[in-house]
Order: structure tokens, then C-alpha cells, then sequence
């Protein structure tokens, strides 16, 4: 028997909504202490962000990517 998975509409991310969410991720790394880059590289994401140059999906990936960085690091 054939199991059929339902195709799941989600909704696109909205800039405010990835500005709001890498605000948090900079509280969070601000928390960590030695905030060398991760500010001005956070920073350079919402810029890209704000010019269309990145999606929100995108810049919330990276942003990720740069809390994860920290996480590790500590």
C-alpha cells in the first residue's frame, strides 16, 4: 500500500519576521561574551537582507550558522 504525504504549504518568511529572529540570535551571542565579528557579520546579513541581495530564509540560515559558529567555539 502506497503511504501519501499531504503536500504542507508554509509561509514564506518575511523580513521583519528573520530581523526579529537574528535580533534574538545577536542577544544570544551577545550573552556568550568576545564578540569579535559575529556583530558586524550579523550586521552585513541584515544589510544584504534589506537590498533583496539575500531571502530571509537565507539570512536566517546564516545567521544560524554564525550562533552555531559561537556555540561551538564555547
Amino acid at each position: 500500500m502506497e503511504h501519501i504525504h499531504p503536500h504542507i504549504e508554509t509561509t514564506p518568511l518575511t523580513k521583519d519576521s528573520a530581523f526579529t529572529s537574528i535580533e534574538e540570535i545577536r542577544q544570544r551571542i551577545a550573552l556568550m561574551g568576545a564578540n569579535d565579528s559575529e556583530f558586524g557579520s550579523l550586521d552585513q546579513i541584515i544589510e544584504k537582507m534589506e537590498k533583496d541581495e539575500l531571502a530571509p530564509e537565507e539570512a536566517m540560515t546564516e545567521a544560524n550558522l554564525i550562533l552555531n559558529g559561537k556555540q561551538d567555539y564555547h
